[in-house]
């Protein structure tokens, strides 16, 4: 909650919405690539999601609790995804 709190005192009133809506975004692109369905697009929203968590985590390194290389490595696996798509196991075709 502290951390929240401080995130507030930052980023005012952008914080706390912020926080929910990355947080159901990531969870919708997860499900997404999971089940193979808009795979493209979920990589697509997956690229930005790692950026953004590139750029916060030297924003703000306190509130990051992977290493850099994890997102470097996600944004690697989804440039993959975006370039290639899913894959013949996938639900949507290629666009």
């Amino acid at each position: 909650m502290a951390a929240v709190e401080e995130l507030s005192s930052r980023l005012g009133s952008l914080a706390k919405g912020g926080v929910v809506v990355f947080g159901t975004v990531e969870i919708v692109v997860a499900l997404l690539l999971i089940v193979g369905l808009f795979t493209q697009i979920a990589a697509l929203l997956g690229i930005v999601i790692a950026l953004k968590m590139l750029w916060f985590g030297e924003t703000y390194p306190r509130f990051i609790h992977h290493e850099k290389a994890t997102y470097l490595l996600l944004l690697v696996i989804l440039l993959s995804l975006l370039v290639t798509g899913a894959g013949a196991f996938a639900i949507d075709l290629p666009l």
